[in-house]
């Protein structure tokens, strides 16, 4: 997870391959793993800038 809380580009491309049929290709885990880091880089931006 912290991988891809480092690194934008491939977690939005996991993440995009994640949600269309290319879903296939992908391990669940590393999905898993990328939408979670997601999550947490919006929870960490929300808390720098006061957002919800």
């Amino acid at each position: 997870m912290h991988f891809f809380q480092e690194h934008d580009a491939e977690r939005a491309s996991v993440i995009g391959k994640c949600t269309t049929a290319e879903r296939e290709y992908q391990p669940a885990e590393e999905c898993a793993n990328a939408l979670r880091a997601q999550r947490q880089v919006n929870m960490d931006h929300d808390a720098r800038t006061g957002s919800r």
